[in-house]
């Protein structure tokens, strides 16, 4: 809130740096309970450290829509590998030499693909318009 400190410490030790604020302004304040101040005597200590600060500006990030869309898309790519390994077996090739590995390999992508073309068909099928040429 803009509040400017009373004392401010820092232990080298912990890493961890103590703000003391007034008591007004801390018993005023909107964003009391968010920030953790812990009551004292005579005003209220705000502990913080390095570690603490890192986090919150790292969550500030993932809180973003662009973060969000990134993930979506390392979802996706990091699911590919996984499928084909657990349901296409490409980690048990039967097969000798680099070559047949390699042809015995897109086999199996081209079969994760058209497996995926099948499931997207039968999705769409009742939602897509007939075409009048071919009816």
């Amino acid at each position: 809130m803009g509040n400017i400190p009373v004392k401010t410490t820092f232990y080298p030790k912990t890493g961890i740096s103590r703000a003391l604020f007034a008591r007004e302004c801390c018993e005023k304040c909107p964003h009391r309970e968010e920030c953790k101040a812990r009551e004292q005597r005579k005003n209220y200590a705000v502990h913080v450290s390095v570690k603490m600060a890192e986090r919150a500006r790292y969550l500030a990030r993932l809180s973003t829509d662009e973060y969000r869309q990134l993930t979506r898309k390392r979802n996706a790519v990091e699911g590919i590998p996984s499928v084909l390994r657990r349901r296409y077996h490409v980690d048990d090739i039967p097969v000798l030499g680099y070559l047949r590995s390699r042809q015995f390999f897109l086999f199996k992508i081209g079969a994760y693909n058209f497996n995926k073309l099948l499931k997207h068909n039968r999705k769409t099928r009742g939602r897509s318009a007939q075409n009048p040429a071919l009816a």
